[in-house]
């Protein structure tokens, strides 16, 4: 949530001067919430608190507020909630937070950010360890349109209810919101929360006891900060970086390699010793110990199992420590904050008839500006709106159309080798009518849907590559998906892959004098976001055969249609490469766009 541009000091002079110069002006919670604002973006902690606490002081004494002051001072409770949270004083950063949600509640603002703020309370409590009101703001987080549209931090809102639902051990639902937090963050392609998704999905699974899809998750965590590297400064996903080395500890454990297992978890534990005690530290602690644990069993060291027991008991007791310790304190600012509201109360009441003057031109003109404003805003992102679900609309409608076009194609060259068993009086007529039904069945299936997983594609390759091969049985063929890729959650758009296979069969190795052989292997590309498809042939060649076939320009011009459908809306780099293209053989390289199943 931000404001406009910030302003400069001579602007601030020139307000400053206005509001002293005529006591009737109403616009002190505006001036300070901007002061707070500008001293917020030079990273001036103090002096940002100080001008919030100014602002909410003032906007308090007002006992009719305009709409643009209302406005401001749900922003000053938000930007001391900020800080409050930056200071690590979250308990009296929610409170901040509440008190803006009750102003919206009140006088429903047009842009009352409670998102933002719903959304910032979750985080508090995450902190605190108080599930249950994580659960709840995390909820009206999501539930926020606004904050849904312009807020990177949406996806944090599904990791909150996956951590509570964690906590109920109902690890069916945190698995389906940590992968609605992925699909997110992947969208906006925010590598440090992709890491972190990857991390939670693995450590759900250990609890699973799913040790392929732990390896699969740690693994790529692992990869995206090899690749993409990520800093210490940020608190919150500060420790990610801490999880992903404890996490290939743990596959080191499941490997063997308890020497270097260890070695890790005890570098990880050290560089925590000056942290203070919050969700992160003791999540990431107990993490460590449970690691060392499991490592330490496997080597039947019981006396070193004994210790490490001990030190998380003293983490859960500590943490408990600070919590209470924190709850006290709450309670003690929540007098100190009482007795402050009586002692303004009492000079309000001497100042009221100073406040009670008020300029009914200047609150026409601060309301008619105010709403005008507004209203300008509103159009703005009703129109943004709008033209974002055009675009969306139109980039389905492209898929349908052109998966509409793939499917009559392929029927058409499997009805003309039915014609020809039929007119050949073939006794393999009626055993190929069978097949091919199942196959299009498969096929009209999978045209109905976005995506389908790798497991269905394969096994669509697998029939078709079967009914060719069973009939004409002049060729070989191989079918290969990477270990790395989790074949019942990846999924790809469909028909993708089926015709470059059709090509091969039917314009690569066809008439050849030896017998043909087709590879088809599928795995993650390197350096991007797509999955690498390699068809290869031992034909006569891609550009032999395409002299002489309409047809497979014709299919080539669909797939290149597709692909660059993808291409806009995933921002990949989809494609399709010759590389191969002598008398020798042909071999297609098609990168293509993937997502995970949620």
């Amino acid at each position: 949530m931000t404001l406009k541009r910030p302003f400069k000091a001579a602007k601030f002079n020139h307000f400053e001067k206005a509001l002293k110069s005529d006591t009737t002006l109403i616009g002190w919670t505006y001036f300070y919430t901007r002061k707070a604002y500008f001293y917020q973006i030079n990273r001036r902690h103090d002096s940002t608190l100080y001008y919030a606490n100014k602002a909410i002081m003032v906007y308090e004494k007002l006992k009719t507020p305009p709409k643009s002051e209302i406005n401001y001072a749900i922003i000053s409770y938000y930007i001391k909630g900020v800080m409050l949270n930056k200071k690590k004083e979250y308990s009296a950063s929610t409170r901040n937070l509440i008190n803006a949600l009750k102003i919206v509640d009140v006088y429903s603002p047009a842009h009352n950010y409670k998102g933002y703020i719903a959304y910032l309370i979750a985080s508090n409590q995450h902190l605190l360890g108080d599930a249950k009101l994580r659960y709840k703001y995390a909820r009206i987080a999501l539930e926020d349109t606004t904050f849904k549209k312009l807020s990177k931090d949406y996806g944090g809102g599904y990791q909150f209810l996956a951590f509570t639902k964690e906590d109920a051990k109902e690890y069916d639902s945190a698995v389906y919101y940590h992968r609605q937090a992925l699909s997110f963050v992947k969208k906006i392609n925010n590598t440090r929360s992709i890491i972190a998704s990857h991390n939670n999905l693995g450590h759900l699974f250990l609890l699973k006891e799913n040790k392929d899809s732990v390896r699969y998750h740690f693994n790529r965590a692992n990869e995206l900060l090899k690749q993409f590297g990520l800093d210490s400064l940020e608190e919150g996903t500060v420790y990610q970086d801490k999880f992903v080395k404890a996490n290939m500890a743990y596959l080191d454990i499941l490997e063997g390699n308890f020497v270097e297992a260890e070695m890790k978890l005890n570098e990880v534990l050290k560089s925590l010793e000056s942290k203070k005690i919050d969700n992160y530290t003791k999540e990431l602690k107990n993490t460590c110990y449970d690691y060392l644990i499991e490592c330490y069993y496997k080597k039947k060291d019981f006396k070193s199992i004994i210790a490490v027991s001990d030190k998380k008991d003293e983490l859960l007791k500590a943490y408990e420590n600070e919590f209470v310790a924190g709850k006290l304190q709450e309670l003690e600012t929540i007098y100190d904050v009482e007795k402050k509201k009586k002692r303004i109360a009492v000079l309000s009441e001497k100042n009221k008839e100073q406040e009670i003057i008020v300029s009914q031109q200047k609150i026409i003109i601060g309301v008619i500006g105010g709403s005008f404003i507004l209203l300008c805003l509103t159009g703005y992102l009703y129109i943004r709106e709008r033209r974002l679900k055009t675009n969306y609309e139109k980039i389905l409608l492209e898929h349908k159309l052109l998966r509409s076009q793939m499917n009559p194609h392929f029927l058409f060259n499997a009805l003309s080798t039915l014609c020809n068993m039929i007119r050949e009086q073939s006794k393999d007529s009626i055993p190929y009518i069978n097949k091919l039904s199942q196959l299009l069945r498969m096929i009209l299936k999978n045209s109905r849907q976005d995506f389908i997983t790798l497991e269905e594609e394969k096994q669509l390759l697998q029939d078709y590559l079967d009914l060719e091969s069973n009939f004409k049985n002049n060729f070989a063929f191989e079918l290969k998906i990477s270990e790395e890729l989790d074949e019942e959650m990846t999924c790809i758009p469909p028909m993708l892959v089926q015709p470059f296979v059709e090509n091969a069969i039917q314009h690569g190795i066809s008439g050849l004098s030896k017998k043909g052989v087709i590879h088809v292997h599928i795995k993650k590309a390197e350096k991007e976001e797509t999955l690498h498809c390699i068809i290869k042939d031992n034909g006569k060649g891609y550009y032999s055969s395409k002299k002489n076939s309409k047809e497979t320009s014709f299919s080539e011009a669909i797939v290149k249609e597709r692909l660059a459908v993808f291409k806009k809306e995933f921002n990949t780099n989809c494609r399709f490469e010759v590389l191969l293209g002598n008398e020798t053989g042909t071999e297609i390289h098609l990168f293509m766009p993937f997502v995970m199943d949620e």
